[in-house]
Parts: C-alpha cells; sequence; structure tokens
C-alpha cells in the first residue's frame, strides 16, 4: 500500500481515539454553565453517534433544547426533530429561563427549571391570589364595624327623615320709652296710638331677629274718669298729680296688660317745659333704646312762646342723650286742631313752631340720632274738620292709627325697626256706646226750697261724658209718688213723653244737680253716653219722674 494510501482501520482508531478524547473534554465542559444572552442554565453535549437518536431521549427531565445562535435556519428545522448534520462537530446546546429565583435553584442541582409556559402560568396564579386575598382584607376592615354592631330590632315601616329645622334667629331686647301728653297717654276705654305700635312692632319681626319689644316708663295706665277716687301715689313730678290708673279698650291684647308692654311717661295736660328735665331721669332708670317723644301742643296753646318751647324740646333731647349717648330719638310735630273761639292765633302758632322744630332736628342729627316724626301730616285735623279725633284734638281710633303710623314710618325708614308702616284698616272699631243704667233722681226733704234735684246713675265704661235732660211737668197733669222719690214714667215713646225737654247738659262725671226746682214739682230726667264726636251718642235711658 503505497505511503499516501490511507489506512482504514489506522483511520478508524485514530478516529476513535480522537472521538474518546473529545468526548472526555465535553462531559468536563458540560459541568460548567455557558451564558449567552440572558442566563444560561447549563449544556449537554454528546457525540455524532448520540444524536443520531431523538436529542430529547438523552436530555435531562424538563430540559428544552435552544437551538445554538450560529446554526442556520437548516439546522434550526431539523433540531426541531432532534438530528444534526452528519460529520459536522458536536453543537452545546443551551437552557435558559429569564426567572432569576428558578434559575438560581436549578444550578447545581438535578432538578431542571419548569417550562416557561408554566412559569407564566405560576406567576399568574400568584399575583391573582394575592390581589384577591389583598380585596378580602380591604372588605373585612370595611365592614367589621358594621357587622360587630348587634343587630337593631327591624322597624315596622320605614318613616321618612324629618328635615333639619332652620336655626333660631335671635332674640332681640328692644326697649322704648314713649314721653307725652293727653294724645299719648290717652283716656279711659282707649286703644291709644301706643298700642297700635306694639302691635305692629309684634307682628313685624326684624331681619337681624326675632324682636323682644318692652315698653318702658313709671305709668301703665289711662288718664280716668275725673270723678273716680284716686289710688295713693307718689307723683313722679312735685305738685302734679298724676292721675294713670284708667283702663284700655275692652278688648286689647291680654298680653299687652300683662307684661310691661303697657308702660309709658306720658300725662294728660303735660307740656315740654315740665318734663324736660325729669325725662333725663327716665331714660337714666330705664335705659331704652328708642325715645319717642310727642309733647308741645300744651305749650304753644296754654304757657309758652315758640322760641320756649324749641329751647324746652332741645334742652328734652340734649339730657335724654347726655343719659344715654346710644339711645335713638324720634320727636314728632305737633298737630292741629278744630277752631277754638278766641284762639284763632293757635293754627299759625302750631305751623311756625313745626318749622322751627324741623330745624332743630336736622341741626341735632350731626350729633347724634334724632330723626323727625311728621304727625301733622299724616294726622287729618284742620281748623274745619277733624275726623281722627273724638272732641276736635284728642285721637279717636282712626287717630290712633294714623299716629301709629307716622312713628312706624320713621322708626323703619330711619332706624330699620319693624317691617313696612302700620296698616289703617277699612273698617275702624267703634267705641261701645249704650244708654246709662239705675239712673236716679232725688231731693233731700230737709233742703230748703233752693236745694237742687241731685240726678245720678251708673257709668259707661270708656264714655268721654253724658248728656241730662229735664223736664218740669204740671202737678195735676200725672200721678206722682211720695215726694223725695224717683220712679221710671215708661212714657218716652208717646207724643206727651217728647215734649218739654230742655236743652242736652253735658257733664264728665256722672252725677247732675237741678237747682233752684220749686216745692211740690214734678220733674223728669233722662240721660245718654256721649262717646265721641264721630259717632251717635248712645239712645236715652229711662225717664225717671221726682216730686220735689
Amino acid at each position: 500500500m503505497s505511503g499516501n494510501q490511507t489506512n482504514p482501520e489506522g483511520q478508524a482508531a485514530g478516529a476513535g481515539a480522537a472521538g474518546a478524547d473529545e468526548h472526555d473534554r465535553l462531559i468536563k465542559a458540560s459541568s460548567a454553565p455557558v451564558r449567552r444572552r440572558g442566563r444560561q442554565y447549563g449544556t449537554f453535549h454528546s457525540s455524532a453517534a448520540e444524536h443520531s437518536g431523538p436529542s430529547t431521549g438523552s436530555m435531562p427531565s424538563g430540559f428544552q433544547p435552544v437551538a445554538d445562535q450560529g446554526h442556520d435556519d437548516e439546522a434550526g428545522r431539523d433540531g426541531g426533530k432532534g438530528a444534526t448534520h452528519i460529520g459536522a462537530a458536536p453543537q452545546a446546546e443551551t437552557y435558559t429561563d429569564h426567572d432569576d429565583d428558578d434559575a438560581e435553584s436549578a444550578i447545581g442541582s438535578d432538578r431542571a427549571p419548569p417550562p416557561s409556559g408554566r412559569r407564566f402560568k405560576y406567576l399568574t396564579t400568584i399575583i391573582i391570589t394575592t390581589s384577591v386575598l389583598a380585596l378580602f382584607t380591604v372588605v373585612a376592615l370595611l365592614l367589621y364595624p358594621t357587622l360587630s354592631r348587634p343587630s337593631p330590632s327591624p322597624a315596622p315601616s320605614p318613616s321618612p327623615s324629618p328635615s333639619p329645622s332652620p336655626s333660631p334667629q335671635p332674640t332681640l331686647q328692644i326697649k322704648i320709652l314713649i314721653v307725652g301728653d293727653s294724645i299719648t297717654h290717652g283716656a279711659e276705654g282707649d286703644y291709644t296710638w301706643r298700642y297700635r305700635l306694639w302691635e305692629w312692632l309684634l307682628q313685624s319681626p326684624s331681619s337681624r331677629g326675632t324682636l323682644n319689644i318692652t315698653f318702658v316708663g313709671p305709668y301703665t295706665g289711662t288718664f280716668p274718669p275725673p270723678d273716680t277716687t284716686p289710688p295713693p301715689n307718689n307723683p313722679i313730678i312735685p305738685g302734679l298729680e298724676s292721675r294713670v290708673w284708667g283702663g284700655y279698650a275692652w278688648d286689647v291684647s291680654p298680653s299687652f296688660l300683662s307684661t310691661s308692654s303697657s308702660h309709658h311717661f306720658a300725662h294728660w295736660g303735660r307740656l315740654a317745659s315740665q318734663v324736660r328735665d325729669v325725662t333725663a331721669d327716665m331714660v337714666a332708670e330705664y335705659q331704652p333704646d328708642y325715645l319717642l317723644v310727642a309733647l308741645g301742643f300744651n305749650d304753644l296753646a296754654w304757657a309758652r312762646t315758640v322760641d320756649e318751647t324749641v329751647v324746652n324740646m332741645r334742652a328734652l333731647i340734649a339730657g335724654a342723650r347726655r343719659a344715654n349717648r346710644d339711645v335713638r330719638v324720634a320727636v314728632a310735630n305737633v298737630p292741629q286742631r278744630t277752631a277754638v273761639g278766641g284762639w284763632e292765633w293757635l293754627p299759625g302758632k302750631t305751623e311756625e313752631y313745626n318749622v322751627r322744630l324741623e330745624g332743630l332736628v336736622e341741626e341735632l342729627q350731626q350729633g347724634g340720632r334724632v330723626e323727625l316724626v311728621r304727625l301733622r301730616e299724616g294726622y287729618t285735623c284742620d281748623q274745619s274738620t277733624c275726623p281722627s279725633s273724638h272732641d276736635g284734638l284728642h285721637p279717636n281710633a282712626l287717630g290712633e292709627f294714623q299716629i301709629a303710623q307716622a312713628f312706624s314710618r320713621t322708626l323703619q325708614q330711619k332706624y330699620g325697626l319693624g317691617k313696612g308702616e302700620v296698616t289703617i284698616p277699612d273698617q275702624i272699631p267703634l267705641r261701645p256706646c249704650w244708654a246709662p243704667k239705675n239712673v236716679r233722681a232725688a231731693r233731700s226733704v230737709l233742703e230748703d226750697v233752693t236745694s237742687p234735684i241731685l240726678v245720678t246713675w251708673d257709668g259707661l265704661y270708656g264714655a268721654f261724658g253724658y248728656f241730662v235732660q229735664a223736664r218740669k211737668r204740671k202737678e195735676g197733669d200725672l200721678e206722682v209718688g211720695e215726694a223725695g222719690k224717683s220712679e221710671v214714667t215708661g212714657e218716652e215713646g208717646s207724643e206727651e213723653g217728647r215734649r218739654g225737654w230742655g236743652e242736652e247738659l253735658f257733664t264728665d262725671i256722672r252725677r247732675y244737680n237741678l237747682f233752684w226746682p220749686g216745692d211740690g214739682q214734678v220733674w223728669e230726667v233722662r240721660v245718654k253716653s256721649h262717646c265721641g264726636d264721630q259717632q251717635d251718642a248712645s239712645p236715652w235711658s229711662e225717664v225717671v219722674r221726682v216730686r220735689a
């Protein structure tokens, strides 16, 4: 065999020795990990002969072959069948996993990492389970307070929850001192404009809260009839009697009488000059929030000039403000009255004073809270007619509303007190008026011929006075009882009963004297109540007959 001829056996032996050496080298190399892209967990190599069978048969359990990056597409496709090219060098097969924990646990152990699909499912299951447990924990924490409480007894039927009540407004304490004369004081049976103002304040709460109105002052009543006996009292003004125990109209609110709402400092016949100094004492004592003044008519009509009246009013207001620097003053001008014989000068004097008073108020406004009440403009009374009055000056029920309205306008517009103004109703209440009862006529037999016949009766509450009529009858005309005794004749409705009556004689007390009756003369008398100029008097009483 020539030297260059190949020995098949030698080649085979050489090949076998070389293959054995290569095999040992690969076995040693297989124990070291091979790292490429990602983290490589291990390799396993076999000879070409071993690769002739299915590659998966000699792989450790759980490993998946990863084709070497040097293989071409053909090798990759063949590798899927577990074959290699004949005569090619054995290739290192690598197994990879991107989960560090699984990879580290797989290295150096006989357990292979799980396949990638199973790892994904495993991680997904862990995440879902953890999320569910977290959600369950949150829900349990939220429900625990409710579930831990004892279950209430079931209600028979649900009822709607009441709407929340609005927050209560604050109660404002308001004190008012009213100073005046007879126009403000009022007579027995009057409502008075003070009462009408109180009604308005009570019915018109302020936007600042609920008003608690208190009228303050030393007096509570009206002017009583002149023939009533005064209770013991100490006059507020030395030398001036205080007649203040008269009652009000029969249907005034009990609240007005039972509370301090009827208090005031007004009196019949008072002048500004009389009360200017003592008003400061009243303000200091009662500390009113408002001072309402209605004075001046008596000053102008009886005793003072316009200049003097203005000076006295200035002093009254200044003294009140010294006693209470925060007091709000509302001062009224003076109303006119119907003409009085011999007083033709009064209307002009009144108008002059009202002009001067307005200037005084404007001057005093620079240093404090003083406002003018236009009583004159709201009170329908002048020289020729006076529907606001029962006697040409003093207010009747209509006039009381008008004066209260004038004050309410000033209080609301200038001081924001109350709401709107006093409203004058279409129907003004009439004063109760009926005939006197229990008329009696008598003359003492012990008196001489000059002694009068005394006529008395039960008075009517609220009457301004009474009219008395008398007539003399001839002795032979009628059968008359015992001398000195009276009797009811009952003849008023006959023609005879309507003849011979004398003049209607007025009296403001509940008695009347018939002077100079002759001995043995027969007299008849009757009485009716006077209830004001703006309404008819009462019917006549029964006729009473008496022999002198």
